[in-house]
């Protein structure tokens, strides 16, 4: 009697997690039959990245960040990049932009600056602007390919319009195409917008 109840249970069992597995897969079809993107792909972030920064009304900001490795063997081509809950501030541009190697091997990279595009104060008082470009097909190359100069940054230009104390935007949308899939990652990455003291 014991051993039919644990037969029983067994089938159960096998045969919930069928109808699990069933689901998941259906699942997966009707979105990709929809045209949703999947979220399940090579470019995530597993942590936030957050810019806080004060700013005269009128006044203009470069907020830059690496976007994630792609741990695949094959490159994945962004398709647009756009803002969460953008508020208080007015959007110039998002583009791609590219680091440069140093004559030491490190890497110069974007990072976040006031005005826009972004750019790096020298040494020697000149500036250095970042290589740029439209997001559209900017190539996100296989971690084991990528370099200083080939591996993208995501560039925003804000400037701040006065119209809230605080402004900014809650996060970073990327749609991507990889291995002939589309997919789509909403990053944890912000940048809040305060009024000049």
């Amino acid at each position: 009697m014991t051993l039919r109840r644990s037969q029983r249970r067994q089938q159960v069992v096998l045969l919930t997690l069928g109808v699990v597995a069933l689901a998941a897969i259906a699942w997966i079809v009707a979105s990709a039959a929809l045209g949703r993107p999947r979220s399940d792909g090579p470019l995530s972030a597993s942590s936030g990245y957050a810019v806080r920064v004060p700013l005269a009304q009128g006044e203009t900001f470069s907020w830059s960040v690496g976007l994630p490795f792609n741990h695949s063997d094959r490159d994945a081509v962004l398709r647009a990049v756009d803002l969460v809950g953008v508020h208080g501030i007015d959007v110039l541009a998002i583009v791609a932009t590219y680091g440069v190697e140093r004559a030491d091997g490190s890497c110069l990279a974007a990072g976040a600056n006031y005005g826009f595009p972004p750019s790096a104060p020298q040494p020697d008082g000149t500036t250095y602007e970042y290589p740029t470009h439209e997001i559209v097909g900017v190539i996100v190359p296989s971690e084991r390919n990528r370099t200083c100069t080939t591996h993208p940054v995501i560039s925003v230009g804000v400037r701040r319009t006065g119209a809230a104390d605080l402004g900014g935007f809650d996060a970073v949308r990327v749609r991507y195409e990889h291995a002939g899939v589309d997919y789509e990652e909403v990053l944890p990455w912000g940048l809040t917008v305060e009024p000049k003291q």
